[in-house]
């Protein structure tokens, strides 16, 4: 029994090393290229009317240290569903040189879309939110390696509207209320860099019983 507790463990600290080496080899890539990639994906945004937000950790980024967090490993983009033809969004990335990767769906519905610029190892992840009385929602999602498969949460922030930051001489979209947005899913201490927060660790989330579906296009 103890021996097989211990094959258990050690099964336990190979997975959370290969974890950590995956993640600071997304992160050595991702930095090397960030700035420039979401440069080029703001003037698309722009240029074609989208209604965007930055959001997560990259808003925290420009808010708390006025560029990408060091750590960081993609770029986070919100949207209202109500403002955006997928499709469309889609053909304005791909002519611009943005390829879709992959779309999580949950019941059926897509509400996240993961995409990469040509050939730099750079994420950028959409979210699709919407609104339900004075709240704006979205979903959230944590891969369960060993249960391969995805828990789902509900992230539910106080209605905003959107306005413009400026950042190194550059305008962005950000929510109005950045400090509350952030305040709500990051907490009180979201000034203070945390390189172990997880997706699990958000203030505002709860988990939610959905089919989830992830689809891949490379």
């Amino acid at each position: 029994m103890k021996k097989i507790f211990k094959l258990f463990l050690n099964k336990i600290k190979l997975y959370h090393w290969i974890k950590e080496r995956i993640k600071k080899n997304k992160v050595i890539k991702f930095q090397k290229n960030s700035n420039m990639v979401f440069e080029i994906l703001i003037a698309v945004l722009e240029k074609n009317k989208i209604e965007y937000w930055l959001e997560y950790g990259t808003l925290l980024g420009v808010i708390r240290e006025k560029g990408i967090i060091k750590h960081d490993y993609d770029i986070d983009i919100g949207i209202l569903e109500t403002n955006v033809n997928k499709k469309e969004l889609e053909n304005i990335l791909k002519i611009n040189g943005f390829k879709k990767v992959k779309e999580i769906l949950a019941d059926n519905k897509i509400t996240e879309q993961k995409y990469i610029f040509k050939n730099f190892e750079v994420d950028i992840d959409f979210y699709f939110f919407y609104k339900e009385k004075e709240v704006i929602k979205g979903y959230a999602y944590e891969w369960l390696t060993f249960e391969e498969k995805y828990l789902a949460y509900m992230c539910t922030f106080s209605n905003f509207q959107i306005k413009y930051y400026e950042i190194k001489e550059k305008k962005v979209r950000v929510p109005k209320n950045f400090n509350k947005h952030l305040l709500e899913y990051y907490g009180e201490d979201y000034l203070i860099p945390n390189k172990n927060w997880e997706q699990k660790d958000a203030k505002n989330i709860k988990i939610i019983n959905v089919k989830v579906d992830e689809i891949k296009y490379i």
